[in-house]
Protein backbone atom coordinates (compact mmCIF):
# COMPACT_ATOMS: atom_id res chain seq x y z
CA UNK A 1 0.00 0.00 0.00
CA UNK A 2 1.51 2.96 -0.88
CA UNK A 3 0.66 6.82 0.85
CA UNK A 4 -0.45 10.27 -0.58
CA UNK A 5 2.56 10.97 -1.70
CA UNK A 6 2.49 8.77 -4.36
CA UNK A 7 -0.59 9.66 -6.05
CA UNK A 8 -0.32 9.74 -9.65
CA UNK A 9 0.12 13.33 -10.61
CA UNK A 10 -1.23 15.17 -14.02
CA UNK A 11 1.59 14.04 -15.85
CA UNK A 12 2.46 10.68 -14.79
CA UNK A 13 0.59 7.43 -15.96
CA UNK A 14 -3.40 6.77 -16.74
CA UNK A 15 -4.61 3.74 -14.62
CA UNK A 16 -7.60 1.83 -16.75
CA UNK A 17 -9.69 1.87 -13.28
CA UNK A 18 -10.06 4.32 -10.33
CA UNK A 19 -12.05 2.83 -7.82
CA UNK A 20 -13.53 5.65 -5.28
CA UNK A 21 -14.08 4.28 -1.76
CA UNK A 22 -12.14 1.51 -0.42
CA UNK A 23 -15.16 -0.16 1.83
CA UNK A 24 -16.08 -3.58 1.51
CA UNK A 25 -17.59 -3.29 -2.19
CA UNK A 26 -14.50 -1.04 -3.83
CA UNK A 27 -11.74 -3.49 -2.05
CA UNK A 28 -13.13 -6.60 -3.49
CA UNK A 29 -13.91 -4.86 -6.85
CA UNK A 30 -10.25 -3.22 -6.80
CA UNK A 31 -8.91 -6.98 -6.31
CA UNK A 32 -11.06 -8.72 -8.95
CA UNK A 33 -10.08 -5.72 -11.43
CA UNK A 34 -6.41 -5.82 -10.45
CA UNK A 35 -7.06 -10.14 -10.77
CA UNK A 36 -7.97 -9.53 -14.40
CA UNK A 37 -4.90 -7.76 -15.30
CA UNK A 38 -6.21 -3.89 -15.27
CA UNK A 39 -4.29 -1.13 -13.78
CA UNK A 40 -5.98 0.78 -10.74
CA UNK A 41 -5.79 3.23 -8.05
CA UNK A 42 -8.26 2.97 -4.96
CA UNK A 43 -9.19 6.07 -3.43
CA UNK A 44 -10.21 5.98 0.40
CA UNK A 45 -10.85 9.03 2.47
CA UNK A 46 -10.77 7.25 5.94
CA UNK A 47 -6.62 5.80 7.21
CA UNK A 48 -7.22 2.78 5.62
CA UNK A 49 -9.41 0.09 3.92
CA UNK A 50 -12.55 -1.23 5.13
CA UNK A 51 -15.63 1.04 5.34
CA UNK A 52 -18.08 -0.50 7.85
CA UNK A 53 -15.64 -3.54 8.80
CA UNK A 54 -13.14 -0.88 10.50
CA UNK A 55 -11.62 -1.77 14.33
CA UNK A 56 -10.66 0.61 17.13
CA UNK A 57 -7.62 0.19 18.61
CA UNK A 58 -7.50 0.35 22.46
CA UNK A 59 -4.90 0.38 24.34
CA UNK A 60 -5.47 -0.57 28.37
CA UNK A 61 -1.67 -1.23 30.75
CA UNK A 62 -0.08 -1.67 27.80
CA UNK A 63 -2.42 -4.37 26.26
CA UNK A 64 -3.92 -4.04 22.77
CA UNK A 65 -7.29 -4.62 22.19
CA UNK A 66 -9.16 -3.74 18.57
CA UNK A 67 -12.81 -4.59 18.93
CA UNK A 68 -15.51 -3.67 16.05
CA UNK A 69 -16.63 -0.60 15.46
CA UNK A 70 -18.80 -1.34 12.21
CA UNK A 71 -20.43 -4.21 10.88
CA UNK A 72 -19.90 -7.16 12.68
CA UNK A 73 -22.58 -10.40 11.71
CA UNK A 74 -22.16 -12.14 8.48
CA UNK A 75 -25.38 -14.29 8.98
CA UNK A 76 -26.70 -16.17 5.29
CA UNK A 77 -28.71 -16.22 3.19
CA UNK A 78 -25.30 -15.18 0.69
CA UNK A 79 -25.25 -14.71 -2.93
CA UNK A 80 -21.62 -13.65 -3.27
CA UNK A 81 -18.80 -16.58 -4.12
CA UNK A 82 -17.01 -15.15 -1.94
CA UNK A 83 -18.79 -15.51 0.87
CA UNK A 84 -18.91 -19.26 0.27
CA UNK A 85 -15.35 -19.05 -0.62
CA UNK A 86 -14.70 -17.73 2.74
CA UNK A 87 -16.69 -20.28 4.43
CA UNK A 88 -14.88 -22.94 3.43
CA UNK A 89 -11.47 -21.71 3.87
CA UNK A 90 -12.67 -20.43 7.44
CA UNK A 91 -12.38 -16.99 7.49
CA UNK A 92 -15.64 -16.76 7.95
CA UNK A 93 -17.25 -19.04 11.15
CA UNK A 94 -19.96 -19.95 13.19
CA UNK A 95 -20.48 -18.41 16.64
CA UNK A 96 -23.17 -19.58 18.96
CA UNK A 97 -26.30 -20.96 17.46
CA UNK A 98 -27.78 -18.57 14.57
CA UNK A 99 -24.38 -15.91 14.41
CA UNK A 100 -21.89 -16.28 11.87
CA UNK A 101 -18.78 -13.54 11.82
CA UNK A 102 -15.11 -12.99 10.21
CA UNK A 103 -12.82 -15.03 11.85
CA UNK A 104 -10.74 -12.61 13.75
CA UNK A 105 -10.01 -8.95 13.36
CA UNK A 106 -12.65 -7.99 10.65
CA UNK A 107 -10.21 -6.23 8.52
CA UNK A 108 -7.25 -8.58 7.85
CA UNK A 109 -9.12 -10.38 4.37
CA UNK A 110 -9.77 -7.24 3.04
CA UNK A 111 -6.08 -6.40 3.64
CA UNK A 112 -5.26 -10.06 2.04
CA UNK A 113 -7.86 -8.86 -0.55
CA UNK A 114 -5.42 -5.64 -1.49
CA UNK A 115 -1.98 -6.29 -1.06
CA UNK A 116 -1.15 -6.11 -4.29
CA UNK A 117 -3.31 -2.96 -5.05
CA UNK A 118 -2.04 0.99 -5.21
CA UNK A 119 -4.08 2.37 -2.43
CA UNK A 120 -4.74 5.90 -1.74
CA UNK A 121 -5.99 6.38 1.78
CA UNK A 122 -6.46 9.91 3.46
CA UNK A 123 -7.38 10.89 0.13
CA UNK A 124 -11.21 11.86 -1.07
CA UNK A 125 -12.01 12.45 -4.45
CA UNK A 126 -13.85 15.67 -4.61
CA UNK A 127 -14.81 16.59 -8.51
CA UNK A 128 -14.71 13.66 -11.49
CA UNK A 129 -13.87 15.56 -15.24
CA UNK A 130 -14.44 14.16 -18.45
CA UNK A 131 -12.65 14.76 -20.91
CA UNK A 132 -8.82 15.75 -20.53
CA UNK A 133 -7.20 16.39 -23.65
CA UNK A 134 -6.29 12.62 -24.13
CA UNK A 135 -10.12 11.60 -23.50
CA UNK A 136 -9.74 10.18 -19.99
CA UNK A 137 -10.90 10.86 -16.72
CA UNK A 138 -9.70 13.65 -14.28
CA UNK A 139 -10.32 12.37 -10.29
CA UNK A 140 -9.66 15.49 -8.82
CA UNK A 141 -8.47 15.03 -4.99
CA UNK A 142 -8.03 16.47 -2.12
CA UNK A 143 -5.33 14.73 0.66
CA UNK A 144 -7.02 15.04 4.50
CA UNK A 145 -3.82 16.21 5.53
CA UNK A 146 -4.04 19.97 4.97
CA UNK A 147 -0.28 20.56 5.18
CA UNK A 148 0.17 18.46 2.61
CA UNK A 149 -0.28 19.30 -1.46
CA UNK A 150 -3.96 18.96 -1.50
CA UNK A 151 -5.00 18.97 -5.31
CA UNK A 152 -3.27 16.31 -6.92
CA UNK A 153 -5.17 14.44 -10.25
CA UNK A 154 -6.03 10.95 -11.20
CA UNK A 155 -6.18 10.09 -14.81
CA UNK A 156 -8.02 6.73 -15.78
CA UNK A 157 -10.18 5.40 -18.33
CA UNK A 158 -12.79 4.27 -16.15
CA UNK A 159 -13.85 5.52 -12.65
CA UNK A 160 -15.98 3.14 -10.24
CA UNK A 161 -17.78 4.82 -7.10
CA UNK A 162 -18.36 2.31 -4.66
CA UNK A 163 -18.92 4.59 -2.44
CA UNK A 164 -22.98 5.20 -0.23
CA UNK A 165 -25.36 6.71 -2.20
CA UNK A 166 -25.93 10.31 -0.56
CA UNK A 167 -21.72 10.58 -1.56
CA UNK A 168 -22.10 9.03 -4.82
CA UNK A 169 -24.97 11.25 -5.60
CA UNK A 170 -22.55 14.20 -4.28
CA UNK A 171 -19.66 13.33 -6.19
CA UNK A 172 -21.73 13.03 -9.56
CA UNK A 173 -22.74 16.85 -9.24
CA UNK A 174 -19.09 17.82 -9.69
CA UNK A 175 -18.98 16.07 -12.64
CA UNK A 176 -18.52 17.38 -16.40
CA UNK A 177 -19.92 15.41 -18.96
CA UNK A 178 -20.41 12.41 -17.34
CA UNK A 179 -22.62 10.43 -19.64
CA UNK A 180 -26.07 9.90 -19.24
CA UNK A 181 -26.54 8.33 -15.91
CA UNK A 182 -29.37 7.65 -13.48
CA UNK A 183 -28.87 9.84 -10.98
CA UNK A 184 -32.16 10.52 -9.76
CA UNK A 185 -32.04 6.53 -8.67
CA UNK A 186 -29.32 7.34 -6.77
CA UNK A 187 -30.59 10.63 -5.57
CA UNK A 188 -33.35 9.36 -3.87
CA UNK A 189 -32.20 5.85 -1.92
CA UNK A 190 -32.66 7.12 1.56
CA UNK A 191 -29.78 5.77 3.86
CA UNK A 192 -30.06 5.06 7.88
CA UNK A 193 -27.43 6.25 10.66
CA UNK A 194 -26.33 3.71 12.88
CA UNK A 195 -24.54 4.45 16.48
CA UNK A 196 -22.34 1.93 17.57
CA UNK A 197 -19.84 2.11 20.84
CA UNK A 198 -17.07 0.07 22.05
CA UNK A 199 -16.31 -0.89 25.51
CA UNK A 200 -13.23 -2.43 27.12
CA UNK A 201 -13.05 -3.06 30.63
CA UNK A 202 -11.64 -5.69 33.27
CA UNK A 203 -13.52 -8.58 33.88
CA UNK A 204 -14.40 -11.89 33.81
CA UNK A 205 -15.37 -13.63 30.47
CA UNK A 206 -18.84 -14.38 29.94
CA UNK A 207 -20.96 -17.45 29.84
CA UNK A 208 -23.04 -16.25 26.68
CA UNK A 209 -21.51 -14.06 23.82
CA UNK A 210 -23.67 -11.70 23.20
CA UNK A 211 -27.69 -10.57 23.08
CA UNK A 212 -30.18 -8.63 21.53
CA UNK A 213 -31.87 -6.23 24.18
CA UNK A 214 -34.04 -4.50 22.06
CA UNK A 215 -37.21 -3.41 23.80
CA UNK A 216 -35.45 -4.17 27.40
CA UNK A 217 -34.31 -0.39 27.44
CA UNK A 218 -37.08 1.98 27.87
CA UNK A 219 -35.56 4.63 25.10
CA UNK A 220 -35.38 1.54 22.92
CA UNK A 221 -32.00 2.76 22.52
CA UNK A 222 -29.91 -0.57 22.56
CA UNK A 223 -30.20 -3.47 19.35
CA UNK A 224 -27.31 -5.49 19.85
CA UNK A 225 -24.88 -6.28 22.75
CA UNK A 226 -21.70 -8.59 21.68
CA UNK A 227 -18.36 -9.63 23.16
CA UNK A 228 -16.10 -9.53 20.64
CA UNK A 229 -13.08 -10.43 22.71
CA UNK A 230 -14.32 -14.51 22.64
CA UNK A 231 -15.37 -13.70 18.63
CA UNK A 232 -14.00 -17.05 16.81
CA UNK A 233 -10.31 -16.30 16.22
CA UNK A 234 -10.08 -14.04 18.99
CA UNK A 235 -6.79 -14.55 21.35
CA UNK A 236 -7.51 -13.46 25.00
CA UNK A 237 -6.25 -10.47 26.08
CA UNK A 238 -4.70 -9.51 30.00
CA UNK A 239 -3.41 -6.20 31.70
CA UNK A 240 0.11 -6.66 32.43
CA UNK A 241 -1.10 -8.15 36.20
CA UNK A 242 -2.96 -11.22 34.01
CA UNK A 243 -5.88 -9.86 34.58
CA UNK A 244 -8.77 -10.39 31.81
CA UNK A 245 -9.64 -7.48 29.76
CA UNK A 246 -12.85 -8.21 28.03
CA UNK A 247 -14.24 -6.13 24.50
CA UNK A 248 -17.61 -5.48 23.75
CA UNK A 249 -19.95 -3.86 20.68
CA UNK A 250 -22.74 -2.37 20.73
CA UNK A 251 -25.03 -0.96 18.09
CA UNK A 252 -27.68 1.02 18.95
CA UNK A 253 -30.91 0.62 17.30
CA UNK A 254 -31.95 2.78 13.67
CA UNK A 255 -34.85 4.14 15.16
CA UNK A 256 -33.20 5.69 17.78
CA UNK A 257 -30.02 6.60 15.60
CA UNK A 258 -31.96 8.79 13.44
CA UNK A 259 -33.22 10.32 16.15
CA UNK A 260 -29.89 11.11 18.03
CA UNK A 261 -28.26 11.99 14.98
CA UNK A 262 -27.51 15.56 14.98
CA UNK A 263 -26.15 14.70 18.92
CA UNK A 264 -22.57 14.93 19.73
CA UNK A 265 -20.91 12.17 20.75
CA UNK A 266 -19.93 13.88 24.40
CA UNK A 267 -23.60 13.44 24.55
CA UNK A 268 -25.03 10.52 22.84
CA UNK A 269 -21.47 8.37 25.18
CA UNK A 270 -22.93 10.68 28.67
CA UNK A 271 -26.47 9.63 28.13
CA UNK A 272 -25.82 5.53 27.08
CA UNK A 273 -22.74 4.75 28.62
CA UNK A 274 -24.52 3.64 32.06
CA UNK A 275 -27.36 2.07 30.50
CA UNK A 276 -25.16 0.05 27.98
CA UNK A 277 -22.67 -0.65 31.57
CA UNK A 278 -25.45 -1.98 33.32
CA UNK A 279 -27.45 -3.47 30.76
CA UNK A 280 -23.93 -6.26 29.95
CA UNK A 281 -23.94 -6.59 33.40
CA UNK A 282 -27.55 -7.58 33.84
CA UNK A 283 -27.26 -9.81 30.79
CA UNK A 284 -24.09 -11.38 31.35
CA UNK A 285 -22.97 -10.98 35.09
CA UNK A 286 -22.34 -8.94 37.33
CA UNK A 287 -18.07 -9.75 37.47
CA UNK A 288 -18.33 -9.01 33.34
CA UNK A 289 -17.72 -5.11 33.56
CA UNK A 290 -15.34 -4.65 37.23
CA UNK A 291 -13.68 -1.66 35.77
CA UNK A 292 -14.51 0.11 32.67
CA UNK A 293 -11.08 1.64 31.05
CA UNK A 294 -13.03 2.46 27.71
CA UNK A 295 -15.77 3.34 26.24
CA UNK A 296 -16.48 5.13 22.53
CA UNK A 297 -18.62 6.11 20.18
CA UNK A 298 -18.97 6.23 16.23
CA UNK A 299 -21.80 7.37 14.08
CA UNK A 300 -22.42 5.71 10.80
CA UNK A 301 -24.45 8.25 8.91
CA UNK A 302 -24.61 5.45 5.52
CA UNK A 303 -25.44 2.37 7.35
CA UNK A 304 -28.14 0.87 6.16
CA UNK A 305 -30.35 1.26 2.96
CA UNK A 306 -33.92 2.27 3.84
CA UNK A 307 -34.66 -0.07 0.69
CA UNK A 308 -33.58 -2.58 -1.28
CA UNK A 309 -32.44 -1.71 -5.24
CA UNK A 310 -31.74 -4.36 -7.48
CA UNK A 311 -29.38 -3.66 -10.39
CA UNK A 312 -26.36 -4.48 -8.60
CA UNK A 313 -24.79 -1.25 -10.01
CA UNK A 314 -25.35 1.50 -12.11
CA UNK A 315 -23.60 2.95 -15.24
CA UNK A 316 -23.44 5.66 -17.49
CA UNK A 317 -24.45 5.61 -21.12
CA UNK A 318 -20.52 5.67 -22.54
CA UNK A 319 -19.73 2.33 -20.00
CA UNK A 320 -17.15 4.62 -18.35
CA UNK A 321 -18.72 5.33 -15.59
CA UNK A 322 -20.01 3.21 -12.92
CA UNK A 323 -21.36 3.01 -9.24
CA UNK A 324 -21.79 -0.05 -7.02
CA UNK A 325 -22.05 -0.63 -3.46
CA UNK A 326 -24.77 -3.07 -0.46
CA UNK A 327 -27.37 -0.16 -1.26
CA UNK A 328 -27.75 -1.74 -4.98
CA UNK A 329 -28.58 -5.09 -4.24
CA UNK A 330 -29.58 -5.50 -0.43
CA UNK A 331 -28.57 -3.91 2.55
CA UNK A 332 -25.69 -6.30 4.31
CA UNK A 333 -21.82 -7.05 3.83
CA UNK A 334 -22.17 -10.17 1.52
CA UNK A 335 -24.86 -7.10 -0.84
CA UNK A 336 -21.26 -5.37 -0.82
CA UNK A 337 -19.15 -8.65 -2.56
CA UNK A 338 -22.44 -9.57 -4.37
CA UNK A 339 -22.75 -5.93 -6.02
CA UNK A 340 -18.70 -6.18 -7.03
CA UNK A 341 -18.83 -9.15 -8.40
CA UNK A 342 -21.81 -8.51 -10.91
CA UNK A 343 -19.95 -5.36 -11.87
CA UNK A 344 -16.68 -7.19 -12.91
CA UNK A 345 -18.78 -9.89 -14.15
CA UNK A 346 -19.92 -7.04 -16.66
CA UNK A 347 -16.49 -5.45 -17.48
CA UNK A 348 -15.28 -8.66 -18.38
CA UNK A 349 -17.95 -9.27 -20.84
Amino acid sequence: MTGIHAMPSSDSKVVDYCVIGGGACGSYLASLLNNQGHSLVLVEKSRGLGGRLATRRITVDGALMQPELGALCYSPPWRSELSYKWLQSGIIEAWGDDIWVLAGKNTQALRDLTQSIECQTQVRAIALNFPDKLGHWVIQCQANDQTQDTHKNIHAHNIVLAIPAPQAAELLTTGENIGQIDTNLIAQQKMLSRWTFVLAARGQVAGRPYCFPAGKLANGAIESIFQTSIKPGCQPVTDSQGNNLNAWHISASLAWSEKNIDCSKIDVEAELKPQIIDAIKSEFGATSIEHCESFQSHLWRYAHADSRLTPGYIKNARNDLWVAGDWLCGQNLDSAFYSAELLAQKIMG
